[in-house]
């Protein structure tokens, strides 16, 4: 894809923000200071996914709710990068999810947390996605 990690700006008005090609066709995805690792770790899979959707530059990822519809997919093209599908089904499926206790459920997203780098929003996020895409109901 051509992006790489551009640090923390102070200067923008978003979480991240992916910049305009440079000479070379290389972009800079740049972070808003403060970020911890696992925000700039979704916020770069985000960037990623507004490359292969082909969304024009500059992009940035905005806080807060009401987003638009490319933030959107690119919210879910990050966290479709970071948590693969099958991967996640199969572990899902392993842990009996649908069927354990909400005590459990939680345990089990924290373990998806700590193997991919996420935080919990995105972990639940993906966990209903992941059961949509794969046909099931998650109970």
């Amino acid at each position: 894809l051509n992006i790489v990690d551009g640090g923390e700006e102070e200067r923008i008005g978003a979480r991240a923000m992916l910049h305009k090609p440079d000479k070379d066709g290389k972009m800079l995805a740049t972070f808003q200071k403060g970020s911890n690792e696992k925000e700039k770790r979704f916020d770069f899979a985000h960037e990623c996914g507004h490359l292969i959707n082909e969304d024009s530059a500059p992009v940035t990822r905005p806080q807060g709710h009401n987003k638009a519809e490319s933030e959107k997919l690119a919210d879910y093209v990050g966290a479709a990068l970071l948590l693969p599908l099958d991967q996640v089904y199969n572990f899902l499926k392993q842990n009996h999810y649908q069927s354990c206790s909400r005590r459990k459920k939680r345990t089990l997203v924290k373990e998806l947390c700590r193997r991919y780098g996420v935080d919990e929003l995105i972990a639940v996020r993906r966990i209903n996605e992941v059961y949509i895409l794969k046909k099931d109901v998650i109970k």
